[in-house]
């Protein structure tokens, strides 16, 4: 059976959309056959519960007492989430990593991750290491466009004028799919 590993954060300000954005295409690959595993940090407010009740989640304990309070979505898009990359793409790589490999994940097929806080230091990373084991590709859902990314498949569900198409490929390595 081929594996999809969604990462993604829910807490009492951030991620609600993120959760249920994934939750939704978890349930149409696991429709199709896929065994579906979230990987999620453990902050406070979270959707792990309810997620739960549906997929295999490994949640990330050791950030539990993180939080996030710098959000202006209105005026700054670029502030969303720009504590948690201060926290560390390359730490939050290594911990999915150690806590797939603790969980016996074995060989994944994608890796989608839906988190305005990773871009493509920490999709470079995972590829590299996840593809010393099993070539997995790693699909981004992105609906700000305020990242670069180092994806095969990028998917934006908003609408986009051709000209934002051109900003967006810039921001994708050159053999993504945009979706």
């Amino acid at each position: 059976m081929k594996k999809v590993v969604f990462r993604a954060d829910s807490s009492e300000l951030i991620g609600s959309g993120h959760i249920t954005r994934c939750r939704t295409l978890a349930r149409e690959l696991e429709a199709r056959g896929m065994d579906i595993i979230f990987i999620c940090l453990n902050l406070k407010g979270n959707l792990i519960s309810e997620l739960k009740n549906e997929f295999k989640v490994i949640s990330i304990d050791q950030w539990k007492d993180y939080k996030i309070t710098k959000i202006d979505k209105v005026r700054n898009k670029e502030a969303i989430y720009s504590e948690s990359k201060q926290c560390g793409q390359i730490r939050d790589a290594k911990e999915c990593i150690s806590a797939m490999e603790i969980n016996k994940v074995g060989d994944i097929e994608y890796i989608i991750v839906d988190h305005y806080g990773l871009d493509a230091k920490w999709e470079t990373y995972i590829k590299e290491e996840a593809n010393k084991k099993s070539g997995c590709k790693v699909v981004v859902i992105d609906d700000l466009g305020i990242n670069k990314h180092n994806c095969e498949i990028y998917v934006n569900q908003n609408y986009i004028l051709e000209h934002e198409k051109k900003d967006t490929w810039r921001k994708c390595q050159k053999n993504a799919k945009l979706s």
